[in-house]
């Protein structure tokens, strides 16, 4: 899955899920631990739903026909990510992260995209292996 940083997912945070849905903030965190709406975890305690996620789960609620695309990476697309996130940083998505815990980058919307889009490339990499990325690049 190649990310245009034109078109990056916006990721929402958990009150604003709640206003969209009519819910409390409790309620929308509670659908995320049952893995009813799929959510990334930034921090320990923060939360944030990608909102194709949501699109597609209120489209479900009124019984509507939803394609997202998959939440998981192959590890082949994640390494070519990797090195579009590390071209685009100048930091691996590794080193990215132990900046970013450090507290040593800006706190803005980008990084925030960027940091939610390393863990996705991290968590790719750490998926098992599957026939179709034993596959030879085409």
């Amino acid at each position: 899955m190649r990310i245009d940083p034109s078109n990056e997912t916006h990721y929402l945070k958990v009150a604003q899920v709640a206003e969209r849905l009519g819910l409390s903030q409790s309620a929308v965190y509670k659908l995320c631990e049952s893995k009813q709406l799929p959510s990334v975890r930034v921090t320990a305690k923060a939360i944030r739903v990608p909102s194709w996620v949501l699109d597609a789960y209120l489209k479900k609620l009124n019984g509507e026909a939803f394609s997202p695309p998959p939440l998981r990476q192959d590890r082949r697309e994640a390494e070519a990510d990797a090195a579009d996130f590390e071209q685009r940083t100048s930091l691996s998505p590794e080193d990215w992260l132990a900046s970013w815990k450090r507290d040593e980058l800006e706190d803005t919307r980008e990084t925030m995209s960027l940091t939610i889009r390393c863990l996705a490339i991290l968590e790719a990499r750490r998926a098992p292996l599957s026939a179709h990325d034993a596959l030879p690049a085409a």
